[in-house]
């Protein structure tokens, strides 16, 4: 199996497309278009095709079986290795407030490098965002920062 990905941007590793099946054309395609790609070998690999793919330059992993998670969403590619992408690391207290513009909800242990956005509208914060309203409703809070998954959650003021 052969696993593209991204080389640079601001998802580097991010793994864009899986090839199950493949012919030795592949591989010069794939250099020539400069794309980064992993061949993925499942199960074992000889020392004599491990030498073969290593003199043709060909980057390779080797795996006992396929890994558990979905590649494309919860795979990357960092220096060589196929890894799962983790949780975001934060916490939020409480997923609802009182409309009083006192109360309020916090989500902490934001990475330094997150886009936070509420409502789809970015916000400022500095590893924590505190969250109040005067006004009744929900609001969607909203956490990237690769590779760790996304984080969503709903804050309801009533």
């Amino acid at each position: 199996m052969i696993i593209e990905y991204e080389g640079g941007g601001p998802t580097p590793g991010r793994i864009w497309h899986v090839l199950g099946t493949y012919g030795e054309g592949h591989f010069k395609m794939l250099a020539e278009q400069g794309h980064p790609y992993l061949l993925l070998i499942l199960g074992d690999a000889s020392e004599d095709q491990r030498a073969s793919l290593s003199t043709a330059g060909i980057p390779f992993v080797v795996l006992p079986e396929r890994p558990a998670f979905d590649l494309t969403s919860h795979g990357y590619v960092e220096a060589g290795t196929l890894r799962e992408r983790l949780p975001m690391p934060v916490m939020l207290d409480r997923g609802e407030i009182a409309a009083d513009a006192v109360d309020e909800a916090v989500l902490s242990g934001i990475p330094a490098s997150a886009i936070v956005t509420v409502d789809g509208e970015p916000v400022a914060h500095d590893g924590a965002l505190e969250i109040s309203s005067a006004m009744p409703a929900t609001y969607h809070v909203h956490v990237e920062c690769w590779p760790h998954l996304p984080f969503a959650a709903d804050i309801t003021a009533s």
